[in-house]
């Protein structure tokens, strides 16, 4: 399918979705569309034209495949802008000055979504930080995924990730493919907003931020990570408990997804803490997923206190023997837990 050429004739539209299964242009006509408020793309676009930054009254654009020649620096004029997903910044063309980079982000002050792909090439490196998001106080939700198929130094995905500082108002993360050996930047304590964080393909890492300091948290999702090999007292955000100045870690979680977190042979709480200790820890998790944690062998003890209503374990061996009803080390910690799945076999077609 080709783009309609008579699209800039429609002065007076607003909302405009397209899909094609081939990468086509789009016309330099576009431009015309002084009304626009949202235009999708949901198919392939192989160009966006330098006219897109005329559209100074469009509030959403969302490009579902991305667009592979890369985006013109003209975006930098959407200042309406609220949504821009999928923005491609590809180190091949960021030396070709009518093609955006990060710091083309600066002025765009109204982001309530932004998702950024192919992350992590030396030139992100100075060119992160004149994104300033941390500008820009609307932005709730942020999508940072690294090009899988470039092999930077483990330094260079750090100083990326390190720079992308955003604003405190942040409600949902997204990292996709982070290949830095420390997944804690300074900031991410600080999202005091923070209610949705998924890790996804960020392998390198063995430990986890304290992420129990957050306290707006309700939902983590850790997914492939394969140099996780602990989950213990810096995971939850207190390393001595006598020490901690908080009565409660975690304390708005509701969802937990651990999957294929293939190297994780230990999951511990605070040393010290009891069923009667003041220190409450997760004391909203409603749904606990653990799958394909073959080295996972234990629980942790602070569990037995939560009000846990659904527990699913599957494809790990050692966890799954220690959970058996009765018998098993960890049968204590959970035998509240009203609806418990655990299954040990990998699906089949």
């Amino acid at each position: 399918m080709e783009f309609p050429t008579n699209i800039g004739d429609l002065i007076h539209l607003r909302y405009f979705s397209f899909y094609s299964s081939y990468r086509i242009p789009v016309p330099p006509s576009i431009g015309n569309l002084f009304n626009l408020q949202t235009l999708k793309f949901l198919g392939a676009i192989s160009k966006l034209p330098n006219e897109i930054g005329k559209l100074i009254n469009l509030r959403h654009l969302q490009l579902s495949n991305g667009c592979s020649e890369g985006y013109p620096k003209s975006i930098a004029n959407l200042t309406s802008l609220q949504t821009l997903e999928n923005v491609y910044f590809h180190s091949t063309i960021l030396t070709n000055n009518n093609m955006a980079c990060l710091q083309d982000l600066r002025g765009l002050n109204n982001l309530r979504k932004l998702g950024l792909v192919n992350l992590g090439c030396e030139e992100d490196k100075e060119k992160a930080k004149e994104a300033e998001l941390h500008n820009k106080t609307k932005l709730a939700h942020l999508y940072l995924l690294f090009d899988v198929f470039i092999l930077p130094e483990m330094e260079t995905h750090e100083t990326v990730l390190e720079t992308l500082r955003p604003h405190i108002s942040l409600k949902s993360l997204r990292i996709v493919n982070y290949r830095g050996r420390s997944i804690s930047p300074s900031w991410m304590v600080s999202l005091i907003n923070l209610r949705s964080l998924y890790l996804d393909h960020c392998h390198y890492h063995d430990t986890l931020p304290p992420l129990g300091k957050l306290p707006c948290l309700e939902s983590l999702d850790i997914y492939s990570s394969d140099g996780l090999k602990k989950m213990g007292p810096e995971f939850l955000g207190v390393e001595i408990h006598s020490n901690t100045s908080t009565n409660s870690l975690f304390p708005k979680l509701k969802q937990l997804n651990i999957r294929r977190a293939k190297s994780l042979e230990e999951w511990v709480g605070v040393v010290g803490w009891n069923m009667n200790d003041p220190l409450k820890i997760m004391p909203c998790l409603e749904s606990l997923d653990i799958s394909f944690c073959q080295m996972l062998r234990t629980l942790p003890d602070f569990l037995e206190a939560t009000p846990l209503k659904n527990l699913n374990i599957f494809c790990c061996k050692h966890l799954a023997k220690s959970c058996l009803r009765e018998t098993g080390n960890d049968w204590p910690k959970i035998r509240h837990v009203p609806n418990i799945t655990i299954s040990t076999r990998t699906r089949t077609r």
